[in-house]
């Protein structure tokens, strides 16, 4: 597995009061290193050495990246502020040319996830944890080896078996242009690529990696930036990651 897909459109605009609207969210610093660069470096340690980052709101920003790493690849989302996540992965259709790695933005997240991924027997493998209890969750419910068509934002406690998403996916090369064919025949620019697999997930097995004990968190708002600074961080970096 050689590619990457890091979606880094979005306007952020629940961490305005820390951003003040003039870093993207990516560019967000944790013990002196950006979410995105720290994803970057976990990427080409893991042997991905083409990462194509879906840009968008103050977009020149990432043009620093291509020259710090090799392999970058921007890719704009010019309706960026009116569109959602699966409008910004369509944006990297001609770049696809095989199974790739998808990732949002604006992760922090220890490398075993995407060892583990992309060591997983299956060619697609969404990467579920158990539950963080974070203010903005989302889960599959599952199915012996699947996820299935149900996407939750709440759990009601009645659910037989859930996984919470992360962020990082394993997207093999077709399930990515039967993405793309859904995206183009719903005509929804504010389809999220989390709703695009659930409903391919009615009549496409998608494989799912659910890893208890995995630390990570997306950092949406303030509470989980904290949470990240005071627990999942120093936790990560107990494992010997910087």
């Amino acid at each position: 597995m050689k590619t990457a897909v890091i979606l880094a459109a979005g306007m952020g605009t629940r961490l305005r009061s820390i951003t003040n609207n003039e870093i993207p969210k990516p560019f967000l610093e944790i013990n002196g290193k950006s979410l995105i660069e720290r994803s970057i470096e976990n990427l080409q340690d893991s042997g991905i050495d083409k990462i194509i980052i879906v840009v968008g709101h103050l977009k020149n920003f990432f043009e620093k990246l291509k020259t710090k790493y090799s392999g970058i690849i921007l890719v704009e989302n010019i309706d960026y502020a009116t569109t959602s996540s699966m409008a910004s992965f369509y944006c990297a259709k001609h770049f696809i040319e095989e199974d790739l790695l998808l990732l949002e933005g604006d992760l922090i997240y220890e490398k075993l996830g995407l060892k583990e991924l992309i060591n997983f027997k299956e060619r697609d493998a969404i990467l579920l944890s158990e539950d963080k209890k974070n203010s903005d969750d989302y889960y599959y419910e599952l199915l012996e080896d699947r996820i299935t068509s149900t996407l939750k934002h709440e759990l009601t406690g009645k659910e037989e078996k859930i996984g919470e998403l992360t962020g990082i996916n394993k997207i093999s090369k077709e399930l990515y242009f039967e993405m793309c064919k859904l995206f183009e025949n719903k005509k929804n620019p504010k389809l999220g690529y989390e709703y695009c697999l659930a409903e391919l997930a009615e009549k496409i097995k998608i494989p799912y990696l659910l890893l208890d004990g995995f630390l990570w968190s997306e950092i949406d708002d303030e509470f989980q930036l904290n949470k990240v600074i005071k627990t999942i961080y120093p936790e990560i970096q107990k494992k010997g990651e910087v």
